[in-house]
């Protein structure tokens, strides 16, 4: 019996030992899995999603395989991406570099790295996407060291300082004049109204308009989306309450397709699909929806909303809090508005809004739209996401 025991004791001890040296031993592996000689290689390298294994929906933006350079322990990593036009900057081992562009969305972002591990936890700037603009998101590079194929030796004159550094400087001296230029919005275009004299019948529904800004769901600072709501509301009474009809344009040329923005809640309910209407306006899409109010008092109040925004080319679909800030001047004679109010209704693209001045916020109503010049949004704008489920 004594024998026995000590025999199972003595078993125990060796699996333990075993699972100790197997778990040193993989560490080793993992460790030694980049310990590459001087010289050229191509390395296979997959992005993730931010602390999964599960590959990124952006992974297509970038080549599967990496250029390296390895020089007495340093590893000049070049990769190759077709969304150039959407990255603003990549850090990734401590450094913060922007893409440099070799033609249209195409360009190469270089990073010199020392003895890296096989995930390489990376952050991203993405601008000009359509809609969205600006998102800060996150994934990681998997890199497959042990799969790394040998292209060249290093030229005898190889040094890492005189080869490395100065295109890593130029690169990052790059994405600064490339965020300064060109993360600023399009000059909107202003469309001159040919006045016409046209016979129009009195509505007998009473009907008038209010200008509002969009806010973002978390600030008083505008939304992106402002640029993309004509920011002038048709009011109507019916009944015993009022109705609030909202007015999204976007331009064709954006390829979002006539659906690209969906109405999700407003003043703390759900959007009924009855309510939604898209539709074109000449160069525009269009996408219009209302909700009903008691009282024109309610409007004294700041709406919460949200939207859904997708951008098919990006991968982006994802939902965002936006609210709305109303003007407080007395609502207009419904006669005064009832041409107005009509082309709004239709559609008509002469209905742009007015430069009259919110008495509550100062802030001058914007004529026309503007193509952000992704941002990506949007507008990657890639579709990346931690939590709008972009890069997931």
């Amino acid at each position: 019996m004594k024998k026995r025991l000590m025999h199972f004791i003595q078993l125990v001890f060796v699996a333990i030992i075993f699972t100790i040296a197997g778990g040193a031993f993989a560490n080793t592996t993992r460790a030694d899995s980049a310990n590459l000689s001087d010289g050229i290689y191509t390395v296979p390298v997959t992005l993730l999603k931010s602390g999964s294994s599960a590959t990124s929906m952006a992974n297509h933006f970038f080549d599967q395989t990496a250029n390296v350079t390895v020089s007495k322990g340093n590893y000049k990593t070049v990769l190759t991406t077709n969304g150039a036009n959407y990255i603003a900057s990549m850090s990734m081992g401590g450094q913060s570099v922007g893409p440099t562009i070799t033609s249209g969305n195409n360009g190469t972002l270089t990073f010199n790295l020392t003895n890296p591990s096989n995930i390489i936890p990376v952050s991203f700037t993405l601008y000009n996407i359509p809609l969205i603009n600006t998102m800060q998101e996150s994934a990681d590079f998997s890199f497959n060291w042990a799969n790394a194929t040998k292209q060249a030796d290093l030229p005898e004159d190889t040094s890492t300082t005189t080869d490395t550094t100065p295109e890593a400087d130029s690169s990052s001296a790059t994405s600064s004049s490339t965020t300064s230029t060109t993360t600023q919005p399009a000059t909107p275009t202003t469309t001159k109204t040919t006045t016409t004299t046209t016979t129009t019948k009195k509505s007998s529904v009473p009907t008038t308009t209010r200008t509002y800004v969009v806010l973002k769901g978390d600030s008083n600072s505008k939304s992106m989306a402002n640029k993309y709501y004509t920011r002038k509301a048709v009011i109507k009474k019916v009944a015993k309450h009022y109705n609030v009809q909202l007015k999204v344009a976007y331009k064709k040329s954006l390829k979002l397709g006539s659906k690209a923005v969906r109405p999700v809640t407003i003043n703390g309910k759900k959007v009924k699909a009855s309510t939604v209407t898209y539709g074109k306006s000449g160069s525009n899409y269009t996408m219009t929806y209302s909700f009903n109010i008691a009282s024109l008092k309610t409007l004294k109040h700041v709406i919460k909303g949200s939207i859904h925004v997708v951008v098919p080319y990006a991968n982006i679909s994802t939902t965002w809090p936006i609210r709305f800030k109303f003007s407080q001047s007395a609502p207009a004679k419904a006669h005064k508005h009832a041409v107005a109010s009509a082309a709004v209704i239709n559609g008509s693209s002469s209905a742009q809004p007015s430069q009259e001045k919110l008495p509550q916020t100062s802030d001058a109503s914007e004529n026309g739209l503007s193509f952000l010049g992704f941002v990506l949004a949007g507008g990657l704008s890639f579709v990346w996401g931690n939590s709008h489920e972009i890069l997931k």
